[in-house]
This record gives structure tokens, sequence and C-alpha cells, in this order.
């Protein structure tokens, strides 16, 4: 069965390689034994290599009937001007390669190709001290585990969804907003949402920063109204930072059904967003007319949470839901939301606390400590207890 390739689209790359790049493209051909491979322009930042990967099906075919194929048709990325330092990534080149049903891949833009995910930690970090072969045999992993069934090893917790290509960050207790969805009590009736307090909090040297969010407080319908009043832009004295007071929304499926696809393609603008949440039978546009009409929603950002209930308990999580969050920029005209409204995409942050040091360390603190001397290392030892949970802290 032959597939439409994203690459026939692309325009063969007419600059120069830098010796980097050079070098990569002989890794390239070496790996797979040919002569030369074609380079071509991805976009304005990037190159792209098609490359095709044989790939060992199981003789009966690929478990459970995903569409994982001998012959898969793929691209390698890379930074023209950054690369190595910007890692390298491997994009299926099939427009109908099956997304939903894969684990282990970054979100994307919609209508870009499929971003494999290869490492669970920091892919840059990864590409350090490893080489281009390392990267086409962790890519001959991943598809040999998807074609076996093998991707997901932990069959007891369901991987979320892989972000890279964030604007910015959303903090928030994932124990809260599970809180929230399972209650399931709307602050407008008839509708799965719950109103949010929050905090956006930039830079204000840097005007292309994004603004970090970070949402503690639930809000009834009488409280959304009382903190219109104190919604706007807060100057933060002897520092850089400006605060500005938001509203934000969750939002859930009406039934709170099971969803295990995997949705990778997040909207760019106001008529994605519409779209997006038509398949969860989230009446999204209805939803913020109406705080359009409460004058609950103005021109400034408005974070919203999704919450998706899968079948088992998310890794690295205490709870069911895997929780993607977005940022409109709503344009009024007339009292409606336009289409090209700007939405963004943000990764979610759980608040320091000295619970979830103590899990990240590994490491329980229930003694006092006191240190006596705070110098250049005495005060780095300090640092060292305090992340790792410990509040129980004296200096001398």
């Amino acid at each position: 069965m032959m597939s439409k390739l994203y690459s026939t689209s692309y325009q063969p790359y007419s600059g120069n390689l830098s010796s980097p790049l050079k070098e990569a493209m002989e890794e390239v051909c070496g790996y797979f034994k040919v002569p030369e491979v074609p380079v071509l322009l991805g976009d304005k930042h990037h190159i792209v290599v098609p490359i095709i990967l044989k790939v060992a099906i199981p003789s009966r075919g690929p478990v459970g009937g995903i569409d994982i194929r001998e012959e898969e048709p793929l691209l390698i990325q890379m930074s023209i001007s950054h690369y190595p330092l910007i890692a390298p990534f491997i994009l299926s080149d099939r427009t109908d390669f099956p997304v939903p049903s894969l684990s282990h891949l970054y979100a994307t833009s919609a209508g870009e190709p499929a971003r494999i995910c290869l490492v669970r930690g920091n892919p840059h970090e990864w590409f350090g001290n490893k080489r281009m072969e390392n990267l086409l045999w962790a890519a001959e992993e991943w598809f040999y585990k998807a074609a076996t069934g093998k991707l997901d090893i932990d069959g007891n917790e369901f991987d979320p969804v892989r972000l890279i290509n964030y604007t910015g960050y959303h903090i928030y207790q994932y124990e809260t907003m599970r809180d929230i969805v399972d209650a399931g009590v709307p602050f407008l009736p008839g509708y799965p949402v719950a109103g949010l307090f929050s905090v956006a909090s930039e830079d204000s040297r840097d005007k292309g920063n994004s603004p970090t969010f970070t949402t503690q407080k639930v809000l009834t319908a009488y409280e959304m109204t009382e903190a219109v009043k104190l919604m706007g832009r807060t100057e933060i004295p002897n520092d850089n930072r400006v605060n500005r007071n938001l509203l934000s929304i969750v939002v859930w499926h009406p039934d709170n059904l099971v969803n295990d696809f995997y949705q990778t393609g997040y909207p760019r603008n106001y008529k994605g967003l519409k779209e997006y949440f038509e398949s969860a039978k989230i009446p999204i546009d209805e939803i913020l007319h109406f705080l359009v009409s409460k004058r609950w929603l103005g021109t400034e950002m408005m974070p919203i949470i999704y919450a998706v209930r899968r079948s088992k308990k998310i890794v690295g999580f205490n709870g069911e839901y895997d929780f993607f969050n977005l940022a409109i920029i709503p344009v009024l005209l007339k009292g409606k939301i336009q289409d090209h409204s700007i939405v963004t995409l943000h990764s979610h942050i759980e608040p320091f606390s000295s619970v979830l040091a103590a899990k990240i360390s590994g490491e329980m603190h229930g003694t006092n400590t006191i240190y006596i001397g705070a110098g250049s290392l005495g005060s780095k030892m300090v640092m060292h207890d305090a992340r790792s949970g410990n509040l129980n802290i004296g200096v001398c």
C-alpha cells in the first residue's frame, strides 16, 4: 500500500552544509550503505533527509494490527545552523502514520509529520555524547517495539503525550485538577467546565517571553464575578517581573469517557481549537462566548486545561487524567471570538513542595538539622538538603 509522503512537497536544499552536517550525511550513508542521500529544505531553519528504515515485523503482522510496515519512510530533521547542539529528530514521512494508536510521540501542530520520541529525557542532552548512528539505531528499536507491542514497557500505566515545542509553562497540582474533574461539578450549568483563578508571570525586559501560568484556586460562578475585579497587570517592585491576574478554565468530556487514543496535533488558532474539541463533544465555542457575554473574558490570554481520561494511571502522576494545557489570546469583534485568534501550547509543571522534593530525591526527612557554617561547602549542603524536601533546617 502506497502512502502519500510529506517529502514530495519539499524542495532540494541549495545552501552550503556545515562541516558537522556533512559528517552527519556521511554517517547516514554509511549506516544505510548507500553512496548518497537527498538533502531537502524542510523549513527555513531545518533540512530533512528522507530515508527508508527496514523494520522487523512479526510473522503474523504487527501486534494489535497497528499499521507499522516492513519499510517505513522517515525523515531525519536537522538544524541548519545549530546541529549537533540541537539534536536531530526522526519524523514519519507518511501522512497516514497511525498516530492515535502509538505512544512515545511528541505533540505537533496539525498537519505536521509525526515526531518520534526516542528518549524520555531532554533529547538535546541525550544527543550530546551520541552520533547519528546512535539516533538511527534508537529509531530501529522504536519501530521494532511499535510492531511487537512493546513500546509501552510498563503495562500498568499510561504513557502521556510528550511535548517538545511548547510556548511556556502552566504550574498547578495534578491532584487538584484531578479532583475537580472527578467531582464533575461545573460552574456553568450544562457544560463540562470549571472556572479557575490564575496568575501569568513574565519578564518585563523580554517582550517576546512567554508567560508562566500559576493556577491554585477553583471559582464558583459568584466568585468569577468578583474575581473579574482583580484582573489586570501588576508590576513587582524591585523586580523585572510583571504579574497579570487571569481567569482560566478546565474542561472535560461531558460523560467523562475513557479515551486511550493519542491526539498529538494541537491547534494554532481559534478555528482549530473548535475542531480540536469537537471530537470530545466539548462545546468550547459556546463556553467561551458565554464568558465573553458575562465579561469574564476580554482580550487577555485565557489558559485552558483539557482533561483526557485514560484507562490506566498516568506515568509519574496519581491519577488517570492526561492534561493538555492550551491558552487562547482572543481577538473580539462585535462580541465574537475571531477564528484567527492565536492558540498556544504549554507544558505542565508541578509546584515545588516538600512532598514533591522527597518523591524526586527518594529521601524522607523527619528530623531537624542544624548546620554549623554556611560557606562555600556548607551553603551547597544546605541547598541540597532543602531541595530534597527537608524544611526543618537551621544554619549557624
